[in-house]
């Protein structure tokens, strides 16, 4: 399961580099993704119906946004250890 992340991980703060890389990241992707990546970022982890309330985008506009997002490497997708079937989001940390 993911931990609570309230912001990036340390180390990717503390690199130039790796800012640098999220940035133009951030820049390339469509107003929709970087919503659903700013709700990913404040909560920490959250699963897709709390994703749409909060967005308030449709179901399919969500899934467009977490696929880009996770084509980036910017988000982890986590099974949900109480029922399979469900996913949870969350900031994707590399070390």
């Amino acid at each position: 399961m993911c931990n609570k992340i309230s912001a990036f991980d340390t180390n990717l703060i503390n690199s130039k580099s790796a800012s640098f890389i999220m940035e133009q990241l951030e820049i390339s992707l469509p107003p929709s993704s970087l919503l659903i990546l700013e709700i990913i970022r404040n909560e920490g982890i959250i699963d897709l119906s709390a994703l749409i309330a909060k967005s308030q985008l449709p179901r399919r506009t969500v899934f467009f946004a977490l696929r880009r997002l996770r084509m980036s490497g910017l988000i982890d997708i986590k099974v949900c250890l109480q029922d399979a079937r469900r996913r949870h989001y969350c900031v994707a940390i590399r070390r």
